[in-house]
């Protein structure tokens, strides 16, 4: 489960096991931005129809963990020509959040209302074309 001095981190687990996959399979060495959308759709719309059709948590925890799946092999493929990691996607994410729900960063408790959540989130929009 991991270094015995160090806890366990699932999301460090999974980049490292698909650096090995993408290091050690042939098929999954041959897969590229292009050659990976159909699976992107095919999963992104497996999460939707779970979704629909009301599966059980541990369906959609599966069809999930298959889309992550997909971040994970684009941001590893991009990694290897130097282009970002796994940690800049998902810094990417805190830092647009950060721009377009600021209360979440602010130190401040309690519910926002949705016409100050839909405000601050096209401000945001806004700074981040600019």
């Amino acid at each position: 489960m991991g270094n015995p001095k160090t806890p366990y981190d699932p999301v460090r687990e999974a980049i490292r096991v698909m650096h090995e996959a993408r290091t050690r399979g042939e098929w999954e060495r041959e897969m590229t931005h292009e050659t990976l959308l159909p699976f992107l759709a095919e999963e992104s719309e497996e999460v939707a129809d779970a979704i629909r059709t009301g599966a059980s948590d541990e369906e959609l925890k599966k069809e999930l963990s298959d889309l992550l799946l997909q971040v994970l092999f684009h941001a590893e493929i991009a990694a290897e020509r130097g282009a970002f990691t796994f940690d800049d996607v998902a810094q990417a994410f805190v830092d647009k959040l950060r721009s377009r729900a600021p209360y979440l960063f602010d130190g401040s408790e309690g519910p926002v209302d949705k016409e100050t959540q839909d405000r601050l989130w096209e401000e945001g929009k806004a700074r981040e074309k600019a």
